[in-house]
């Protein structure tokens, strides 16, 4: 009987010709790399192509010096050809003498980091030390699909070359931060990416995402806690009200905001072998100081954005239309249509709407009223219907770049249209605009104005992205005329 089921299950049978090529595919990839080292050794080349690394070996080394560790340990990286080669220099049980936060540095180099480049990683802000914490995300080296674990520190305000100035100008900018790997001891969060990742009392929340391989495929629900003090992870167990295993289903592409005591995912998607992917427009609320997960329920008849993942999900630092940081903003993201309209290829949706999400007054230990969900018109110059998103919030506007539209075509081919424009959002006046992006050059221009009293002054000008976004306006910033649109997006 099983046989037979086997025989007729063709998605089944082509998964499995498409596991045994890429594992074939990965193969001749690796002979040809080491041939070409070879080769690069007998004519004299150090370094020599990107594709002359061998990635497997570099995550071989990173998972063995983690298990072999028994206090943390943070590495000072620098460009990837020292970096490889330090990589395998080290020998086994080396850094079970550093002590807990000691750095170990490869080089001090200002070349790009880290290596290989990924996607679908998580970036998170770590006030008060102003640094950045990038875990997870996923490389394709053209044979195979490769999904990290490691946690990566960036300092923006470090110099990483030492004979790099201490001035501001645009030349020396791609000269400072400093990248460093942090390696802790068991227990670790599994290989993922299009996780969630949050900062919240000196820690970061790390929840969900999907390790996407050549042999396997698999979603998380699971809850992570790393301490910024100890370098330790903790893998947490948060229950329901009810006491039951709480917390969202198993999702990637998800999102994560963090207000007062409280972190709140809403959407993302699941697809398995067997079953049609899912996409969720539920909202989950956790609770820090109790370890608890808390489902918001709403009743049919609510007004709620519809499903998708991929989406800009942030809060507002203040205002809001409320005058507090107590309304949360969705923009965008990506789904699919369960029933698509027989004879079309339109199963794919991207999204263009805003929605806003008033949190003032909740309280899910008072009287369970989940908070309300309201859909944003479309005021202003707004951005196209998008997915993958950068987003950022400074002071009262929520800053988006890039993204991608998804058309799905025949026999499932996908055409992307790819997005370099910057938009912003004004969260207490709800309205978009478009900003505009200067040129940057590497070498500074002196010019002369005369200022108010007639007087010349000499002023340094770098032609490039303004660092002061009070300076960086729309064309339409002082139009006052609204431009509704409320239809849907599909």
């Amino acid at each position: 009987m099983g046989k037979k089921d086997k025989k007729k299950n063709p998605e089944k049978k082509l998964a499995l010709q498409a596991q045994k090529q890429a594992k074939a595919d990965k193969k001749a990839q690796k002979r040809l790399q080491k041939e070409g080292r070879k080769e690069a050794s007998e004519g004299g080349e150090v370094g020599g192509d990107d594709t002359q690394y061998d990635i497997d070996e570099i995550l071989a080394s990173y998972k063995q010096k983690t298990i072999d560790l028994s206090t943390p340990v943070i590495e000072i990286l620098g460009p990837k050809d020292n970096h490889h080669q330090h990589e395998n220099n080290n020998t086994k049980g080396e850094y079970n003498n550093h002590k807990n936060g000691e750095e170990s540095s490869s080089s001090s180099s200002s070349q790009p980091f880290p290596y290989p480049p990924r996607g679908n990683f998580t970036f998170t802000y770590c006030p008060p030390a102003g640094e950045f914490l990038m875990f997870g995300g996923e490389y394709f080296d053209g044979a195979e699909n490769i999904v990290f674990d490691e946690l990566l520190r960036w300092d923006p305000d470090a110099i990483a070359n030492n004979d790099a100035s201490d001035d501001s100008s645009p030349s020396s900018l791609t000269k400072r931060g400093l990248w460093k790997r942090i390696l802790s001891p068991p227990p670790l969060p599994p290989a993922r990416c299009s996780h969630s990742a949050v900062h919240y009392n000196n820690a970061l929340y790390i929840f969900g995402g999907e390790l996407a391989g050549a042999d396997k495929y698999h979603h998380y629900r699971d809850l992570w806690k790393f301490d910024l003090k100890t370098n330790l992870w903790t893998e947490l167990k948060p229950r329901s009200s009810s006491g039951r295993q709480g917390g969202p289903s198993a999702r990637s592409g998800h999102r994560a905001i963090v207000w007062r005591h409280y972190m709140f995912v809403f959407g993302g998607f699941h697809e398995a072998l067997r079953e049609a992917p899912r996409w969720f427009n539920d909202l989950h609320c956790y609770d820090f100081s109790t370890n608890t997960w808390t489902e918001l329920h709403y009743s049919k008849l609510a007004t709620l954005p519809p499903e998708r993942s991929a989406f800009s999900f942030v809060l507002s630092p203040g205002g809001g239309g409320g005058g507090d940081s107590a309304c949360a903003y969705v923009f965008g993201g990506y789904s699919k249509l369960k029933n698509p309209v027989p004879g079309t290829r339109a199963e794919g949706r991207v999204h263009s709407d805003c929605w806003a999400l008033n949190l003032r007054g909740f309280d899910p230990n008072a009287n369970g009223k989940p908070p309300s969900w309201e859909r944003v018109s479309k005021k202003g110059e707004f951005p196209s219907q998008r997915s993958g998103i950068a987003h950022v919030v400074y002071k009262n506007r929520m800053l988006i770049y890039g993204g991608v539209e998804d058309e799905e075509c025949d026999n499932h081919a996908m055409k992307s249209i790819f997005f370099d424009d910057l938009f912003a959002f004004d969260m207490d006046r709800r309205r978009w605009f478009k900003l505009g992006l200067k040129k940057a050059v590497t070498d500074k221009k002196r010019r002369r104005r005369k200022k108010d009293n007639g007087k010349e002054e000499q002023q340094e000008d770098y032609d490039t992205i303004s660092t002061n976004h009070d300076v960086i306006t729309s064309e339409h910033d002082d139009d006052d005329d609204d431009d509704d649109d409320d239809d849907d997006d599909d």
